[in-house]
């Protein structure tokens, strides 16, 4: 009986550390797609050109365990891909601007709406769920948008015909 109860009391933690210390390697790459932002009409090949993902490389993207609020990070190799060994859990991958609460271009704040940034800077790209099944995601597409276009600019800041 003694014995048993010994033998139970040593499995009972590792039973425990299976189910919830679960590590999971997890890949996926990264692309991301940028319109057009010249001034003159493209032509039909440049605006299926920056239609066309292309790889999102030499990025730092970060990693927030949800419940733990851990910070962690990555970044994307030549092929936009990234591997990481995470706990099961709910992760945010956020952009290192919104992490760092800067501005989507690293320009000066003066040119944003304070109260909007402060929104913005609570966002993720997106919501990773990390099971023991999970091991590779699809490509997360992010889809940049022109510099007159960045969130929270101020009117002032936008080409003419932008603020009308």
């Amino acid at each position: 009986m003694l014995y048993s109860l010994k033998k139970l009391l040593f499995l009972l933690p590792v039973l425990i550390c299976l189910n919830g210390c679960a590590q999971t390697k997890v890949s996926f790459k990264f692309t991301f797609t940028m319109p057009y932002c010249g001034g003159a009409k493209p032509t039909p090949e440049i605006l299926a050109q920056s239609e066309k993902p292309q790889l999102l490389t030499s990025q730092k993207i970060y990693f927030i365990n949800a419940k733990t609020n851990k910070l962690d990070s990555v970044t994307t190799n030549q092929m936009g891909e990234v591997s990481k060994v995470l706990k099961s859990g709910t992760y945010l991958l956020i952009e290192p601007w919104r992490l760092l609460k800067q501005t989507p271009d690293g320009d000066i704040s003066s040119k944003y709406d304070e109260n909007c940034l402060k929104t913005e800077w609570t966002k993720s790209l997106y919501t990773l769920i990390v099971t023991r099944k999970t091991t590779k995601l699809q490509t997360i597409n992010i889809n940049y948008v022109c510099p007159h276009n960045f969130p929270c600019l101020l009117d002032i800041h936008k080409p003419s015909k932008m603020r009308e």
